[in-house]
């Protein structure tokens, strides 16, 4: 009879290399955590120059030297003799009557009509509104324009991991997504910490659902470069489940746009968003060699329909042939109230409009409100504007538009000729302590805005992400909720941003346009 310690060691040595062959099958995401899921510091309210700098750096977004108007002594000049009126309508935005008055009109807009997705009746009742409050106020030239529209309605969507225990999952569907049949689907998970990840163990997919535990806005919030999802189609992966693109979570799953994947790959398979916690618990579970089950089931309905932007003018004063847009985008995501995306935007153009008719100020050229629909689906009101518009764009001075939040005054970011930015950082100087001065350069900002600089036509945003913005973008809690709004900040944001639409709508000649 042997020794009952040689059987003991034999067992253990049996044990022992069973545990290194199945470590060095498993997957990097299973041998270990993402520096993500290992880190639980929470990110912090920007507020300092030198705060902000590195991190819309990470968005593509280069902050100015001070000293712009280097070589544009002129323009220069010319712009700092709006001191005066800079200081009314500061003056009228932050202390007079028009101070709480963003805030209080914009709450009333979200709270009546909620989330508006493009093909419903919140977002084309919400129109009808903003419409009535123009014509009110006296806009002339009153008008609107079809659109045609996509028109995803999101279902039922269930997500449970089945094993090792029992979970509900948060999900949001991506727009446009296809869903599962009605059944659902039920499959082991396979977990991937990095694109790197992914591509080295790509085999692992096949007849499973996908957790992807990497993206979001520490690189590029909206980027779709190395997404994976071409390549798990293409492994026979069964859906895919993103970690949401957001840097702070309190359970609250954050969908990026619609259509970002498919981009005419085949087969289509279904895609959501998973909470950061929930991506970090799968992430944990399968480092320790746990089996990962999950159920999903997604309904949704994809059809077309139409929608339309909504114009008014300001008619201007000597060139009224020439125009200033001032613009924001109706359309929001399905969920939360889409309070900063982009009611905000909106409503800061409705609130420049009738702040400039209180005190009077009619600029040299036209200063036409556009409120675009469909920009969550790729700018398609926008798009139409230049379609329809093409044998005026010539005319067309600058485009304006606020779809960066209003979480704070930052400053101006913007897209154009050094003369351009000599002139803004002249209005943020006139400005003063109404705004923190930033002024910053981008050629894509992820709006309608975007569309318009392959015209070579100069743009401007508002800078108003005090890099708490995708706590809230595409969720529930993009709402008149605690910390997502501040009414102050609101009435600076209206400061600087109506100084900068006057001026630049009034300036003695249109703004330089870029070449080539």
């Amino acid at each position: 009879m042997m020794n009952r310690n040689y059987f003991q060691t034999v067992l253990f040595t049996i044990v022992l290399l069973y545990g290194v062959v199945v470590s060095k099958a498993r997957s990097p995401s299973q041998r270990g955590l993402s520096e993500d899921a290992e880190s639980l510091e929470l990110p912090q309210i920007l507020r300092s120059r030198e705060e902000f700098i590195p991190y819309l750096k990470k968005r593509g977004i280069r902050v100015e030297p001070p000293s712009a108007c280097t070589g544009n002594e002129d323009i220069s000049r010319e712009v700092r003799a709006y001191q005066s009126t800079v200081d009314n309508i500061v003056r009228l935005a932050t202390e007079g009557k028009f101070k709480g008055k963003t805030f209080h009109d914009v709450a009333e807009y979200v709270d009546t009509f909620g989330h508006r997705i493009t093909g419903s009746e919140s977002l084309e009742k919400s129109i009808d509104y903003i419409e009535e409050i123009l014509r009110q106020n006296g806009a002339t030239n009153v008008q609107s324009e079809e659109v045609g529209v996509a028109d995803w309605r999101r279902g039922q969507e269930i997500a449970t991991m089945l094993t090792p225990r029992e979970k509900s999952l948060a999900i949001l569907g991506l727009g446009q997504t296809v869903g599962t049949s009605i059944l659902g689907i039920t499959a082991d998970a396979a977990v991937f910490n990095s694109y790197k990840d992914l591509m080295a163990n790509l085999s692992w997919v096949e007849g499973k659902i996908a957790i992807l535990n990497y993206g979001g806005p520490a690189d590029d919030p909206l980027s779709v470069t190395d997404n994976g999802y071409k390549e798990l189609t293409n492994a026979g992966a069964r859906a895919a489940l993103y970690k949401s693109a957001t840097m702070f979570s309190i359970y609250s799953p954050h969908t990026r746009g619609a259509n970002l994947y498919y981009d005419g790959v085949t087969p289509e398979i279904p895609i959501a968003y998973i909470t950061l916690e929930d991506a970090d618990l799968l992430t944990r579970i399968s480092a320790r060699g746990k089996r990962i089950r999950i159920y999903l089931n997604m309904q949704n309905i994809n059809r077309n329909s139409t929608s339309r932007n909504l114009l008014a003018d300001i008619r201007g004063k000597e060139k009224p042939e020439e125009f200033v847009l001032l613009s924001g985008h109706t359309d929001s995501w399905d969920v939360g109230q889409g309070l900063q995306d982009d009611a905000i935007g909106v409503f800061l153009a409705l609130e420049a409009f009738k702040l400039l008719k209180s005190l009077n100020l009619i600029p040299r050229r036209t200063l036409r409100l556009a409120f675009w629909t469909a920009e969550e689906y790729g700018f398609w009101g926008a798009d139409q504007y230049i379609k329809n518009h093409s044998n005026e764009l010539g005319n067309l001075s600058a485009v304006l538009e606020a779809d960066n939040a209003c979480m704070a005054s930052i400053g101006l970011v913007y897209y154009g000729v050094p003369e351009l930015a000599c002139i803004l950082q002249e209005v943020i100087n006139l400005v003063g302590s109404a705004t923190t001065g930033l002024l910053a350069m981008a050629k894509e900002m992820s709006s309608d805005s975007d569309i318009f600089v392959p015209l070579n036509i100069p743009t401007i945003s508002l800078l108003g992400d005090d890099g708490r913005y995708y706590w809230y973008h595409h969720t529930e809690a993009d709402a008149i909720t605690a910390g997502s709004v501040n009414s102050t900040e609101l009435d600076r944001c209206l400061a600087l941003w109506t100084s900068t639409a006057y001026i630049i709508a009034d300036l003695q000649n249109k703004v330089t346009r870029m070449t080539g």
